[in-house]
């Protein structure tokens, strides 16, 4: 897909997903994530539609993203920073949907044109979900 010229937050991918079938585990890699899509998935959390997660953003602006990390804490969700610059979404649902969604978009607010290719397939899924777990082994 190509979000095109006026552009949409990968958190509409999330969103899309979840209000049709609803999130077991969500695992998000980006760059950073803006404190209002933070506020988005805390509400997708307490409707029931985003149940767990694991966020990774990057290292480059440590400490300095306490909302993320303290809304993170608040719903027992994992927040990592480390080296990275990866753009990934995963979502594990209810239904056993396995989505993987490899994007050139952080979760954040962007009016840019961004890629995303999407698959609903359990073996990606398994592939990049071993990512997450390496991830958080090079934390500093």
């Amino acid at each position: 897909m190509i979000s095109g010229r006026l552009g949409f937050s990968s958190m509409a991918v999330i969103d899309y997903v979840a209000r049709r079938d609803p999130v077991e585990l969500l695992s998000v890699a980006t760059f950073n994530i803006s404190r209002k899509r933070m506020r988005a998935l805390e509400s997708l959390h307490r409707r029931g539609l985003v149940r767990d997660a694991r966020i990774v953003t990057s290292d480059v602006k440590a400490g300095r993203d306490r909302y993320c990390r303290d809304a993170c804490a608040r719903m027992g969700w994992r927040f990592d920073e480390v080296k990275n610059h990866a753009k990934l979404i995963l979502m594990r649902t209810e239904g056993g949907a396995r989505h993987c969604v490899r994007t050139s978009s952080n979760l954040n607010e962007n009016p840019r044109i961004e890629t995303y290719t999407w698959d609903n397939d359990a073996e990606t899924y398994d592939f990049y979900s071993q990512l997450f777990d390496a991830l958080r082994e090079m934390r500093g």
